[in-house]
């Protein structure tokens, strides 16, 4: 018989419970917060009920605490001092020109497209049609900069897709 290994510490489970068909995670505690974590994202991505008691619990649990999180950053001075630089990183990146939204809508001024900068962090586009097809002068004006998700920086490709 082979050996399971742990999903979390990828240890062999040495204590396997019989009434456990797949068993996936070792006892250590530690483990048990990570399959009880994974159920529980899992469940909030596919019973909606769920996560709404959830959030009903949280948005409870925050009111009857209100100044539990000033409290946690004036202990953890160092947690607090990293956060902010982080933030201060991430509107700085956000400040260069990254766009979190591109209205395709007003993509197009007197015939001519309007060309836009992206960058790290594109995180949503509205697909709305654009008013005329878009013809090859204009489409070279279009200069991809930065990296997006899972494209090779050391090439680019421009994707045409026609409007019926």
């Amino acid at each position: 018989m082979s050996q399971k290994i742990c999903k979390c510490c990828l240890n062999p489970i040495v204590d396997l419970n019989p009434r456990i068909k797949n068993q996936q995670y070792c006892g250590n505690e530690s483990c048990q917060r990570a399959r009880k974590a994974a159920w529980q994202r899992k469940k909030m991505a596919i019973d909606q009920d769920y996560k709404e008691d959830q959030y009903d619990r949280q948005k409870n649990w925050r009111k009857a605490n209100p100044d539990y999180y000033r409290e946690y950053r004036r202990r953890n001075t160092e947690y607090t001092k990293r956060n902010r630089e982080q933030q201060r990183e991430r509107d700085r990146r956000k400040r260069e020109g990254c766009l979190a939204k591109m209205d395709a809508k007003n993509a197009r001024s007197n015939n001519s497209l309007r060309v836009y900068q992206l960058c790290l962090n594109l995180a949503k586009m509205d697909a709305a049609e654009p008013k005329a097809p878009l013809s090859i002068s204009e489409i070279k004006d279009i200069t991809p900069i930065g990296h997006l998700a899972k494209m090779d920086a050391s090439s680019s490709a421009i994707l045409i897709f026609s409007v019926t």
